[in-house]
């Protein structure tokens, strides 16, 4: 009788202190995900934005590569010309559950400000890279924090459901890609996809 209450005893503390890892794991998750955003208010309005000038790669395969993409564009700038570029984007033309992930499409690079011609001229002889400016008409944006990379997959599951939800509820029709500019400087990334007209 004894040794079943003593195992019994043992088992009951062990499950507690399982219990206690577990609340505490949560807790730091919780922390995590609302550091980096995820508690933040996702809110959309609509202007007319774009004209920015793009230099990028186009990509086939997971989106998963872009910090990959992000830094080789960049060095492929640097190496071409005096330009620092200084807000990375990714334009992300297919859903991942929708599309295989080796067909997924997309552009990711930097934009530059263009303050001289001259070398802006220098990266169209880069075979490495694309140039292209982005479309200027109406988008519907959103922003999200910027705390470090972690705050790209917590927009994924803040953002997307709030703008599917958002263009259902408003009867909007996107058209195209998204774009996600992330802007370390103001600290936010921006989200912005065209809207039917």
């Amino acid at each position: 009788m004894w040794g079943y209450l003593t195992q019994y005893s043992f088992v009951m503390k062990i499950l507690k202190l399982l219990g206690v890892a577990v609340l505490v794991l949560l807790l730091f998750v919780l922390a995590v995900f609302g550091y980096y955003g995820g508690f933040s208010s996702v809110k959309f309005s609509t202007s007319v934005q774009g004209g920015e000038w793009l230099v990028y790669e186009a990509v086939r395969g997971d989106y998963q590569q872009a910090p990959e993409v992000i830094e080789r564009v960049q060095k492929a700038i640097q190496a071409g010309s005096s330009l620092q570029p200084q807000t990375a984007f990714g334009t992300y033309y297919d859903n991942p559950q929708e599309v295989a992930t080796e067909d997924l499409r997309s552009e990711i690079g930097w934009i530059i400000g263009v303050a001289d011609s001259l070398e802006m001229a220098k990266l169209t002889t880069l075979s490495a890279v694309k140039i292209g400016q982005a479309p200027e008409t109406e988008y519907l944006t959103a922003t999200f924090p910027w705390k470090g990379e972690l705050s790209i997959l917590v927009g994924l599951v803040r953002v997307y459901p709030a703008m599917n939800q958002y263009l259902e509820e408003n009867q909007l029709v996107q058209v195209g890609p998204i774009t996600e500019i992330y802007d370390q400087k103001n600290k936010v990334i921006l989200y912005r996809t065209q809207l039917q007209k």
